[in-house]
């Protein structure tokens, strides 16, 4: 577990949850639960945006390469479940694509649409968000991620004049995006330096047992966000699949660090209710749980399971 922050990962977890707790408990459980729910998912506040979002985020990823049938069947579950932050990218197939369709028609006021632009360029990110709102089917998105901003290069690129969040900032400006924030798989130090650069609303970033033996998140970036009312999102909460095993202890893990929301992806409307039942069941974990959980998912604390860590001395 890396140690760059200010704190100790025991103190920063400690403060974050008091500051949480007391937050959760005025904030409206507003999003709606289907009709036989007994309990609706708790809602968190998304940074200084002014959002509310449920604890249970959709990971769009895994909708990407299914068909469209099935892919709307999942997105209008979840939807009807309560999970109303829907999370996707240009980048992940045709998943834009499936959430445009499922919520043709409907009342989207309660949706908080986040996806992301993956180019680095000025023009290309103009071309790539204007293809996700025609995807998307709508004039306005809620989020737009600057994503996969690993290493500092791409941070230089992505600030530059001519670079990513100048269009952001433009579309934003023109009132197509309402909020810009960042992704990041790799390095906590790039996505402090980029909150230090840019007052970005949001950051996306690794979350898990895993996760906090390698390159952790938690302690840098947390700090930094925290004094800047950045709203987290917890991203590779089952360690992409890893822990798949133990969906409901990892979920209430990443749900026990200061995070707006936790995201999974789901491919049937039976992933998406056992997921529900795990996040209304969800219950803040104490250090002695964390301690266990991270120390049965240390074995998976490497590089080829951690994917998304890897090319950490690359500069671009």
């Amino acid at each position: 577990m890396t140690t760059t922050g200010c704190m100790t990962r025991r103190a920063f977890l400690r403060s974050g949850l008091g500051l949480l707790g007391a937050v959760w408990g005025a904030v409206s459980l507003g999003l709606r639960a289907s009709a036989g729910a007994a309990t609706p998912l708790l809602t968190r506040p998304l940074g200084r945006t002014g959002l509310a979002v449920p604890v249970l985020g959709f990971g769009g990823a895994e909708i990407g390469k299914m068909p469209e049938a099935g892919a709307v069947a999942v997105v209008e579950a979840a939807v009807e479940e309560g999970i109303t932050y829907l999370d996707t990218a240009s980048s992940y197939d045709r998943s834009e694509e499936w959430i445009g369709r499922a919520l043709a028609g409907t009342d989207r006021s309660g949706v908080i649409i986040a996806t992301k632009a993956l180019e680095r360029s000025r023009d290309e990110a103009s071309r790539e968000i204007e293809r996700s709102l025609k995807r998307l089917r709508t004039d306005r998105i809620d989020l737009l991620q600057i994503h996969a901003v690993n290493t500092p290069g791409a941070l230089r690129r992505i600030l530059r004049p001519d670079g990513a969040l100048r269009a952001a900032v433009a579309f934003h400006e023109a009132g197509h995006i309402d909020h810009i924030g960042i992704t990041g798989h790799r390095r906590p130090a790039v996505l402090v330096e980029a909150l230090r650069a840019y007052p970005f609303a949001t950051a996306l970033v690794p979350v898990s047992p895993a996760d906090a033996h390698l390159y952790d998140f938690a302690e840098p970036l947390g700090a930094a966000a925290r004094s800047r009312g950045v709203g987290l999102i917890a991203m590779k909460v089952l360690a992409d699949g890893a822990l798949g095993g133990r969906a409901r202890a990892c979920l209430h893990y990443a749900l026990s660090h200061p995070v707006a929301c936790a995201l999974i992806g789901m491919r049937s409307p039976a992933q998406v209710r056992a997921n529900v039942a795990y996040g209304r069941a969800f219950r803040p974990m104490t250090p002695a749980e964390r301690a266990r959980l991270e120390a049965e998912a240390r074995p998976l604390a490497n590089l080829e399971t951690l994917w998304w860590k890897r090319d950490l001395s690359q500069a671009g």
